[in-house]
């Protein structure tokens, strides 16, 4: 998901979710943490913090475990 005002990935979830009008419309209130513009975004698109969470990489076995030593 990207502002649509300057393309950028950088954006959060408005903290002003008080507004009974967006649930009421299954919108949710995103801002851009670049140029501070505030947009609405439908409630079943993802976030990019949500969807990068999502697609976390298992670790890799090829490492070894870390121990602590004593």
């Amino acid at each position: 998901m990207n502002c649509p005002r300057c393309a950028s990935q950088n954006i959060r979830r408005s903290q002003s979710q008080d507004s009974i009008w967006f649930r009421f419309v299954l919108q949710k209130m995103m801002r851009c943490q670049r140029c501070c513009y505030t947009f609405a975004t439908p409630l079943w698109e993802k976030p990019v913090e949500l969807a990068a969470a999502t697609t976390t990489k298992a670790p890799s076995a090829d490492r070894e475990p870390v121990t602590a030593s004593a």
